[in-house]
């Protein structure tokens, strides 16, 4: 069953730049996450100002959970921020 106050909160917090995707995984809601990809969301459109990918944030906040989602889904686990920091 979706955490149905973890979507709202994704649909109101990717209003500032960040794509619905990037902010599920930034947050580890992990069934956000899996319902955005098997929607079709871009894995690998990155969060505006550090170019990190939705992998690259999961990565960062220990997600390892929403990584494996990602990384089974296809998502480029060898992607770089803007800093060329990977995970």
């Amino acid at each position: 069953q979706m955490d149905i106050a973890a979507v709202h909160m994704v649909q109101q917090t990717a209003g500032s730049g960040d794509q619905d995707l990037g902010v599920a995984a930034k947050c580890g809601h992990l069934d956000c996450v899996k319902a955005l990809v098997e929607s079709g969301a871009d894995m690998e459109l990155a969060i505006t100002l550090t170019r990190m990918t939705p992998y690259l944030v999961a990565s960062k906040y220990g997600y390892r959970d929403v990584c494996n989602v990602l990384e089974g889904a296809g998502a480029n686990i060898f992607a770089r921020d803007f800093r060329g920091r990977a995970s």
